[in-house]
């Protein structure tokens, strides 16, 4: 007599004990890839905020080229920033630039016209008395895929001494020094550029207390800041 075959299913503590291990499993790995994900978006940022300080760089070298660039002084200092926008449905690029009279104005070139939005409609030729226009237009050819974004940079002597980069398009004043008489950042209880240190969430580095991951360049880190009165 042929015996008939009958398929063993899985009893009901062994269904208990394999959830158990895949929540266990679970419970390592997770945490691990969600860190993965974020270190990578932080190296990501920083090398973004990294190329952006290159290529104001070497448009600041250009504009001084011409005769029009920032003071070669140490003292001679300036904040940057650079607002990157869609919210009409066309990208845009605007740039604000302080201390104004620490650049050059030669012939009818004036440092003095604020920036207005950019887009690539705009050319070159249209702008040229207008150094803050022409900072957004070359940034745009530097960056064509860049739909929205906020830069601010800390420029002294025609050179980016700091940068960081937020993606999310606001501005994020924890990091935001001034500058001395001398052309140094001035450290404060939140960030000290010189040192590359910064309280960020207390928890990971290139991260704020608002869960924004922003790049930076140099690369700052969480460390102990100096209390500032």
């Amino acid at each position: 007599m042929n015996r008939i075959s009958r398929s063993k299913g899985f009893t009901l503590v062994e269904l208990i004990v394999v959830i158990a291990i895949i929540g266990v499993l679970a419970a390592i790995l997770v945490p691990t890839m969600i860190g993965f994900v974020r270190d990578s978006q932080i190296t990501s940022a920083n090398k973004a905020a990294n190329e952006m300080s290159e290529a104001l760089s070497q448009t600041l070298t250009k504009l001084d080229a011409d005769g029009h660039g920032m003071m070669p002084t140490p003292s001679a200092t300036s904040i940057i920033k650079v607002e990157i926008s869609n919210a009409t449905g066309t990208v845009t690029w605007k740039t604000t630039v302080s201390d104004t009279d620490n650049f050059l104005n030669v012939g009818d070139v004036d440092w003095t016209v604020a920036g207005t939005a950019m887009s690539s409609a705009d050319k070159v030729s249209d702008n040229v008395n207008k150094p803050q226009n022409l900072i957004s237009l070359e940034m745009m050819n530097y960056f064509p895929d860049l739909t929205s974004g906020y830069i601010w940079f800390a420029v002294s002597g025609g050179y980016v001494r700091a940068a960081y980069f937020n993606e999310a398009g606001t501005a994020v004043p924890q990091l935001e020094a001034t500058f001395d008489a001398d052309g140094n950042l001035v450290a404060t209880d939140e960030v000290d550029w010189k040192r590359k240190l910064c309280k960020w969430n207390g928890e990971h580095n290139g991260v704020t207390e608002d869960g924004l991951i922003i790049g930076t360049s140099p690369a700052i880190f969480i460390g102990q800041l100096a209390e500032t009165e």
